[in-house]
C-alpha cells in the first residue's frame, strides 16, 4: 500500500470540477501523500466503528483501451482506520485492472469515509463516480493511461464487523451550502444536529403531516444546441462524465425533468419541422414527416440519460408547426390554419409514437411555446385562447385518448404576467377535460400567478418550464438568490410540479444560436475550444433541490419568509427530509430548524443557500 500513497494525493477521488484536479495535482510529494493518508485516519478514527468490510466493484470507461470499459472487484477489512485484509483475486479482468490501476483500491479510505458521514452502517450500498485527470509527466513510466480524464464507477457496500463504541447519532442532519461568492459551491458542510432546546431565534418549522403536490423533478432544456455541444464538442468520456453528473445520483445533481423543442427554436443550427416542405407545396397526409434529425444528437443523449436516471420525465413543446400549415407559410410569426387542425394534431401523435418507437416516453407536450409571441428572426406561432381550446379539445386531445397514449396535455406554456390566458382556455369544458396541467415561464409577471390558477382548476397540476439566466444579470450572486427565491422555492411553493431553466448549455459564445437571444448563459457553458465546463450559477440553484428532492417527494408544510428566512420543504419516498433555505438578507442570519426530530439552529451568510437533510 504504500507504493501507492502518492496517488492517493494526486488522484484524490470525488473531485466536483477541473480546478479541484488542478490543485489536487500539485500535491506530489511522498510528505503530502502521507498527510492526506493521516488525515484520513483521523477521520475514520471520529466515526467510531471499530471494523469494517469493504467490498467493491469498480468499472472504468477508459477510451485509451483497447477495451474501452474494465472492471474487478475487491474485498477489504479495515480496522482502525487501517487495511488489515483485501481479496483481489476476483472479477472480470481484475489482475489486469488493479495492476494498472491500483490506486482504485488504495484511495477507499476517502470514498468510505463520505459515505460513512451519509448514511447508516449495515449493508450501505452507495453508487459513486470518481474523475481523475493524469499530469502529463507521468506518461512517459507507460504505466499512467495515455488521456486527461478517465471515469471511474464504484459499487460500495460497507458491512459493520466490530462493534461500535458510539454509532453516528440518528438526529444527523446533512448540510450542503453555496454562498455568492463562490467560495462554498455545494459544499458539503460538517452535519448539523437536532436537540430539544428552544433556540428563541427567528424559527423554520417544518411539518411533515401536511403535505401537498408531488415532485417530478429539477433539470433544464435539452434544445438542439445543448446536444449538438454536448454530441460534437465533448469527446466520449468527457461526454459520459457530463451527463452522469447531470443526471446520475449522488454525487451527480440528479435531473430528473427535462424538456425538449420538438423542431427547431431560436437554439439550433437551422430553421426547421419534422415536415418541412417547399413553398407552396403541402403535406397533409404527413408523408414526408420524419425525426431523423433527432437521431444524431438528442436521441442518443436522452437514451443515455434515461439510462442513468430511468425515472427521467421528457416534455415537448413546439416553436412552430411546419410552415405549410401557417397563414404566413413560414416558420416564423403566423398562426394556424384553419385547415391545419387536424394535420398539426396528426403531427404531434406521429412524434409521440416516433420518440417511444426510440425507448423514450415523452411525459408530457405543450401546444405551443409562448403562444402570445411572434418572434421576427425565429421560429414562433401565435396561438390565442380559442385557438388552443379548438386544437385541443375537438382534435389534439380526442386523437391522443383513441390512440391510447399517456403523454400529457399541458396548457399556457408562457409567462406569470397573463393568467388571463390559461384561465380562459380552461374555461372550455370541452378542452379542459384534455388538459392535465398548466406551464409556465418566468420574463414577465410573479410567481404568485401559479396559485392563481391553480386555485382556480385545483385537479391542474403546475409546472415552471422556462427560465433563462444571461449577461443582461452577470452578477453570480444576485442571479443565485433569484433563481433559488422565485424557482426553487417560490414555485414549488406555487404548486410546482416540476422546475426548468432554458438551455442545459451553450457555449462562451452563448449559442449556437440562430436569431433570438444572442446573450443567453446555460445551466453549464462548454467552451468550445478547450472543452472546459463551467458550472454556472443556475447549476447550483438547481442542484440544491434536484441532487437531494427524488421523483416522487412530496412538498411538505414549513413556515418561510421569516426573518428573510425563505424556504421550502421536501419529504422523499424513502422518508429523508429536505429543506432549501436562503438567507434574504445582507449580512449572516441565524436561526432554527424545527421539525419532530427535534430543533436545530443553523447561520447562513448573506445571500447563501443551504440544503439540509435528515432522515
Amino acid at each position: 500500500m504504500k507504493s501507492y500513497l502518492l496517488f492517493i494525493a494526486l488522484l484524490a477521488p470525488y473531485a466536483s470540477s477541473e480546478a479541484q484536479l488542478g490543485e489536487r495535482a500539485q500535491a506530489t510529494t511522498r510528505a503530502a501523500a502521507l498527510d492526506s493518508l493521516a488525515a484520513g485516519r483521523r477521520r475514520w478514527a471520529n466515526a467510531r466503528v471499530r471494523e469494517y468490510q469493504i467490498q467493491t466493484h469498480s468499472e472504468c470507461f477508459c477510451p485509451h483501451d483497447s477495451r474501452d470499459t474494465i472492471s474487478g472487484r475487491s474485498l477489504l477489512t479495515v480496522r482502525d482506520g487501517r487495511i488489515v485484509a483485501r481479496d483481489e483475486g476476483a472479477g472480470d479482468r481484475s489482475r489486469s485492472f488493479y495492476n494498472r490501476y491500483p490506486w482504485t483500491v488504495d484511495s477507499l479510505f476517502d470514498q468510505v469515509e463520505r459515505g460513512l458521514r451519509q448514511t447508516e452502517l449495515g449493508g450501505v450500498r452507495m453508487e459513486i463516480d470518481r474523475r481523475y485527470g493524469f499530469p502529463r509527466r507521468f506518461y512517459a513510466s507507460g504505466r499512467m493511461p495515455d488521456t486527461w480524464w478517465n471515469l471511474v464507477t464504484d459499487t460500495l457496500i460497507v458491512r459493520q464487523l466490530g462493534t461500535s463504541r458510539q454509532n453516528r447519532a440518528s438526529n444527523a442532519v446533512e448540510v450542503y451550502v453555496t454562498t455568492g461568492d463562490r467560495t462554498k459551491l455545494l459544499s458539503r458542510e460538517p452535519d448539523a444536529s437536532f436537540g430539544d432546546t428552544e433556540q428563541g431565534i427567528a424559527t423554520i418549522a417544518v411539518d411533515e403531516t401536511r403535505s401537498y403536490q408531488s415532485m417530478v423533478g429539477f433539470g433544464a432544456a435539452l434544445t438542439d444546441a445543448s446536444a449538438w455541444l454536448i454530441q460534437n464538442s465533448l469527446t466520449l468520456s468527457q461526454r459520459e462524465m457530463l451527463l452522469r453528473e447531470l443526471f446520475g445520483p449522488e454525487p451527480g445533481v440528479g435531473f430528473s425533468f427535462v424538456r425538449i423543442d420538438m423542431g427547431a427554436s431560436d437554439f439550433s443550427l437551422r430553421h426547421y419541422s419534422y415536415d418541412d416542405m417547399p413553398p407552396g407545396k403541402r403535406d397533409p397526409s404527413l408523408a414526408r414527416f420524419s425525426i431523423d434529425r433527432d437521431r444524431k444528437e438528442t436521441i442518443p443523449i436522452l437514451k443515455r440519460a434515461l439510462a442513468l436516471n430511468p425515472r427521467l420525465a421528457i416534455m415537448a413543446s413546439p416553436w412552430s408547426a411546419p410552415g405549410w400549415m401557417k397563414t404566413t407559410g413560414s416558420l416564423v410569426k403566423g398562426t394556424l390554419r384553419p385547415d391545419a387542425y387536424g394535420p398539426y394534431s396528426e403531427y404531434f401523435k406521429r412524434f409521440i409514437q416516433a420518440y417511444a418507437a426510440e425507448g423514450i416516453p415523452l411525459f408530457a407536450i405543450t401546444v405551443q411555446n409562448e403562444p402570445h409571441f411572434e418572434p421576427e428572426n425565429y421560429p414562433g406561432m401565435r396561438l390565442d385562447p380559442a385557438a388552443r381550446a379548438k386544437l385541443v379539445g375537438e382534435y389534439l386531445g380526442p386523437l391522443l385518448a383513441r390512440s391510447r397514449l399517456a403523454t400529457r396535455i399541458l396548457e399556457w406554456d408562457h409567462n406569470w404576467d397573463e393568467p388571463n390566458s390559461p384561465l380562459t382556455m380552461l374555461a372550455d369544458p370541452t378542452a379542459r377535460r384534455f388538459v392535465s396541467g398548466v406551464a409556465w415561464h418566468c420574463y414577465g409577471g410573479d410567481v404568485s400567478a401559479q396559485s392563481k390558477v391553480r386555485d382556480a382548476y385545483p385537479d391542474k397540476d403546475v409546472f415552471f418550464t422556462e427560465c433563462s439566466g444571461g449577461n443582461w444579470a452577470p452578477k453570480f450572486a444576485d442571479n443565485l438568490a433569484w433563481t433559488v427565491r422565485n424557482l426553487v422555492i417560490g414555485s414549488t411553493r406555487n404548486w410546482a410540479r416540476g422546475v426548468l431553466m432554458w438551455n442545459l448549455a451553450l457555449d462562451e459564445r452563448h449559442g449556437p444560436h440562430l436569431g433570438g437571444c444572442s446573450d443567453c448563459r446555460g445551466v453549464v457553458t462548454i467552451n468550445s475550444s478547450d472543452h472546459r465546463i463551467t458550472r454556472n450559477e443556475e447549476y447550483y440553484a438547481l442542484a440544491h433541490a434536484s441532487r437531494f428532492v427524488r421523483s416522487g417527494a412530496r412538498r411538505i408544510e414549513s413556515n418561510t419568509g421569516v426573518e428573510g428566512i425563505e424556504n421550502v420543504a421536501f419529504r422523499n419516498e424513502d422518508g429523508s427530509k429536505v429543506l432549501v433555505v436562503l438567507n434574504t438578507n445582507s449580512v449572516e442570519k441565524a436561526f432554527a430548524i424545527r421539525a419532530s426530530s427535534g430543533t436545530l439552529r443553523y447561520s447562513l451568510p448573506a445571500g447563501a443557500v443551504a440544503t439540509f437533510r435528515w432522515n
